[in-house]
């Protein structure tokens, strides 16, 4: 195996070294001229830019708004964690909820039922008052 690789080495490095310098001066023109096709593609006229080019995350984008309506526990839950599983966002939720305490409160004059498997629209307004969107 190491015979094998130093072999191609060598090879590419005699395939390299027997361009001519016209040839090299090509190939680097080439390369220069896509390096700033590409930068002026993404950062306009300027060689760089320090701006990010774009939204960061494409597919936020495509998400559509939130939109408060009555909905499953687990459904709320899971958009605002989107990386656990349903039973273990549905415990952070409930901790977050129990830790606002004005949240409690205005959920607990509302007649909010927490042994219920859903939330009401206005319970759901409540909460994303309280913690913000998902």
């Amino acid at each position: 195996m190491c015979v094998h690789l130093h072999l191609s080495l060598d090879v590419l490095l005699h395939i390299t070294n027997k361009r001519t310098g016209n040839q090299k001066q090509n190939l680097n023109n080439k390369k220069n001229s896509m390096k700033n096709k590409i930068n002026s593609a993404q950062y306009g006229n300027e060689p760089f830019s320090p701006k990010w080019p774009g939204v960061p995350y494409a597919e936020d984008e495509l998400l559509p708004p939130f939109q408060c309506r009555t909905m499953k526990k687990a459904t709320l839950a899971s958009l605002y964690f989107p990386d656990d599983n349903v039973e273990t966002a549905k415990q952070h939720l409930r901790r977050w909820m129990a830790y606002c305490k004005p949240l409690t409160e205005e959920l607990r004059s509302m007649g909010y039922n927490p042994s219920l498997h859903s939330f009401m629209k206005r319970e759901v307004e409540v909460i994303v008052k309280h913690l913000g969107e998902p």
